[in-house]
């Protein structure tokens, strides 16, 4: 149901709490609108280090609904420490509803998944090992989105840069934004047909 259908039955300041709260945000559609997402997750290519220069984690939150995949939150800057990014993946997870964390454990095993707890959520975290470069799992997610099988709510600035200057001089870094894009979206959507990976907890 629409909140504004049940506006009678809710308490005075509360549709214009929730306006406030998602009225520019990307789970609007849900939240505000009713149009329920079949299955979100989190996904996360962490870092192993805060230096300056140094690559930054990608945290993206995306779900599927009727066979159409959506990415619905970016969360992170560069340069956070351990910590503060330990807490991104749980706060986005928590906010859209997501039923897991999917984290890739090749820079770190399962300290990766021993780092996301410590803000103490009870969100699951399957970790998986990549056996493919970034580009040859990005392959069939990119052709998702030739096919208009994925769409972006909202404005996903850095991932978009990203992926246009993926492989390119342009981008000589790891694009970890980019990188948790595709994760996020290749396990709904891919995941048995795709990038081989190895599922490691």
């Amino acid at each position: 149901m629409r909140m504004a259908d049940n506006a009678a039955n809710l308490g005075a300041g509360f549709p214009e709490t929730m306006a406030a709260a998602y009225g520019g945000a990307a789970l609007r559609r849900q939240e505000l609108d009713g149009e329920m997402i079949d299955d979100c997750i989190d996904a996360v290519d962490p870092c192993i280090s805060t230096r300056p220069g140094s690559d930054a984690c990608g945290i993206v939150l995306a779900g599927v609904k009727n066979g159409v995949a959506y990415a619905l939150g970016d969360s992170l800057a560069p340069g956070l420490t351990l910590l503060v990014w330990a807490e991104r993946p749980v706060q986005l997870a928590e906010m859209g509803g997501a039923s897991a964390t999917l984290a890739e454990a090749n820079p770190g095993g399962d300290m990766v998944r021993d780092v996301i707890a410590m803000p103490g959520t009870r969100m699951p975290v399957r970790l998986v090992t990549a056996r493919l470069s970034k580009r040859g799992r990005a392959q069939p997610v990119a052709a998702l989105y030739a096919q208009g099988k994925v769409r972006q709510m909202g404005t996903f600035h850095t991932p978009e840069n990203q992926m246009c200057r993926f492989g390119t001089a342009e981008e000589p870094g790891s694009p970890g934004r980019e990188d948790a894009l595709v994760w996020a979206l290749w396990a709904p959507m891919v995941e048995g047909r795709g990038p081989r990976v190895r599922v490691v907890g």
